[in-house]
């Protein structure tokens, strides 16, 4: 018998997982299936594979179907996760963020225009997955240090990310201007899917999602010449292989130096 989603998401609030993206992955996939069972499984994950979901996501779903299979006890047999593909990380500059998408935010997002104009700044700024900000309380910023401590309940770690002036001051503005419900922005995962959707829309040439705030960061701090260990501790990496990919990801810089000392 298939278990409520409410008590499946009870269940991992209480595993400490850092974010509901099972629980928002088994209400889709319930949503789309007449019976949950093997075979229907193994449909649901060709059909993605078909309509050309990333590999990440498609894993995605595996993962988290493994965890409801967990929790209400069903021994069934699912796909194997594929293997990820190496691709140059995606990225953008703080001079494209700020010329081609900032001047939008009031025509896309109206009265929301500040809050998700700042919340885009902190993502580039601090390299936050959408789950890890969507953790956030306000009591996490530390403006007089100029930091914030991110809390990762499931590995029970903890992290400071430094804030610059800049950024500490947009914070601070948006903070006093709308009072916190829920989290820090006010924003759950879904709603800020749905930011970046909106953008994307408007901005074909580039995959713009919640992710590319994250390669952005790295891209950043590589090109202000932090070293990889110093990326890999604020993007809270486990392996520095993972850190690693970034180091050949900017091919604009790689051009930059070749065509400076290659003669």
């Amino acid at each position: 018998m298939l278990a409520n989603l409410t008590t499946f998401k009870n269940y991992l609030l209480a595993n400490g997982h850092s974010s509901l993206n099972h629980y928002y992955n088994i209400n889709k996939i319930l949503s789309q299936l007449k019976e949950l069972d093997e075979n229907s499984i193994n449909e649901f994950i060709a059909q993605k594979k078909k309509e050309g979901l990333s590999i990440g996501t498609i894993n995605n779903y595996i993962k988290s179907l493994k965890a409801y299979f967990k929790f209400i006890k069903w021994d069934i047999r699912l796909p194997k996760y594929s293997k990820p593909i190496f691709k140059i990380p995606e990225f953008i500059t703080l001079e494209y963020l700020e010329k081609e998408i900032m001047p939008y935010m009031l025509e896309l997002f109206g009265k929301n225009a500040l809050r998700t104009k700042v919340m885009l700044y902190f993502m580039f700024y601090t390299g936050l997955r959408k789950g890890e900000v969507e953790q956030l309380r306000r009591k996490n910023f530390n403006f007089r240090e100029k930091e914030v401590k991110v809390f990762i309940p499931k590995t029970k770690e903890e992290r400071l990310i430094p804030l610059n002036k800049r950024m500490s001051d947009m914070l601070e503005n948006y903070f006093d201007s709308e009072k916190e419900e829920g989290n820090a922005f006010n924003l759950n995962i879904g709603e800020i899917e749905r930011i970046f959707n909106a953008i994307q829309v408007n901005f074909k040439e580039v995959h713009f999602h919640p992710h590319i705030m994250r390669g952005s960061f790295a891209m950043n701090l590589q090109r202000n010449d932090f070293s990889t260990r110093e990326i890999q501790k604020l993007l809270g990496h486990k392996s520095i292989q993972s850190t690693l990919r970034y180091e050949t990801g900017d091919i604009h810089l790689i051009k930059e130096k070749f065509n400076e000392r290659i003669k």
